[in-house]
């Protein structure tokens, strides 16, 4: 479901609107001859034609209704920082959110990557039991590999619920044994866990930069490539999350 913009929202918006409008009044309009409009549309037409029979204007994700949904998002996350994922860019883009959780101060020892094949799975229950009851932890996304352990929570419109963070924190720990881990909390706002005892154990990451590192990486890979235009529309919508 999608969520509504709060009263805040709006009133940054109109806010934003008025400034603008006044700020086109302020604008000499400019003449442009009528030949000069045909020329251009003759040869956009020209140029648009075959880049639409081609197929070049479809965006899958928004085609696919990917929107907010933290699921879908988070499969394609998933596929991204799968070393064998069919985009065939390997272990490139866990480097680029290892590299960025080093923003955070709390990156992998340099080339934790690269110990050993890993294994990306999605939404992965773990149960865990206490003294009232038994109950089972489902981690968004987790990167499991000889020489690492990272467990991502991912969060769009909502907050975590009760201690999650905290739960799913003892779980990769217990997990990893002797090996590094993090716990990364991937927002639209890189926001802190609601419980400050979590701040400075917990990775919090933002969708926007997410989407500029590995647009970075989209940079190297040929232009044109089928795989290229998929992990730039990605990258372009959750710039916008």
């Amino acid at each position: 479901m999608q969520r509504l913009p709060d009263i805040s929202e709006w009133s940054q918006f109109f806010s934003d609107f008025s400034a603008l409008w006044q700020q086109q009044e302020l604008q000499t309009a400019s003449c442009v001859k009528p030949r000069v409009c045909a020329d251009f549309f003759e040869k956009f037409s020209a140029l648009y034609l075959p880049f639409k029979e081609q197929g070049r204007g479809v965006d899958l994700i928004e085609r696919a209704g990917i929107g907010r949904d933290e699921a879908r998002n988070s499969d394609l996350l998933a596929w991204l920082l799968d070393c064998f994922g069919d985009h065939g860019q390997g272990a490139a883009f866990l480097r680029c959110v290892m590299e960025r959780m080093g923003e955070d101060g709390r990156a992998f020892p340099a080339g934790a990557e690269s110990l050993g094949r890993y294994r990306t799975r999605r939404e992965i229950s773990y149960e865990e039991s206490d003294q009232s009851a038994n109950q089972r932890s489902r981690v968004d996304v987790e990167v499991d590999g000889p020489g690492f352990l990272l467990f991502i929570e991912v969060k769009i419109d909502y907050r975590e619920t009760g201690d999650q963070l905290q739960r799913y924190l003892d779980i990769v720990r217990a997990r990893a044994g002797k090996r590094p881990w993090r716990l990364a909390f991937l927002t639209p706002d890189g926001r802190k866990p609601n419980d400050v005892a979590l701040h400075g154990k917990v990775v919090c990451l933002r969708w926007a930069d997410l989407a500029g590192d590995f647009l970075r990486h989209a940079d190297v890979m040929p232009s044109d490539s089928h795989g290229t235009v998929l992990i730039r529309q990605f990258c372009n919508h959750i710039s916008q999350l």
